[in-house]
C-alpha cells in the first residue's frame, strides 16, 4: 500500500529536510502551457462534431 501525501511547503530547505526524514521525495511544481488539444479517434470516426454542430449532446440519452 502507498500513501500519498500532498502539501505545499514554504520553505525550499524545509522541504528537502522533510523528504530525507521520511524517505520520500520533493517535486517542484512547474508551470506549463498547452498550444492545443488533440481530438480522439472516436469523435472523428462517429462524426460527432456534425452532431455537436445540430445541438445534439446526449443530454437525456439513457443506455442500458
Amino acid at each position: 500500500m502507498c500513501a500519498l501525501l500532498q502539501q505545499t511547503i514554504e520553505s525550499e530547505e524545509r522541504a528537502l529536510k522533510l523528504a530525507q526524514k521520511s524517505g520520500g521525495q520533493v517535486y517542484e511544481d512547474k508551470i506549463i502551457r498547452i498550444a492545443g488539444q488533440q481530438v480522439g479517434w472516436g469523435v472523428t470516426t462517429i462524426k460527432a462534431n456534425k452532431a455537436w454542430k445540430l445541438n445534439y449532446n446526449g443530454k437525456g440519452v439513457k443506455i442500458g
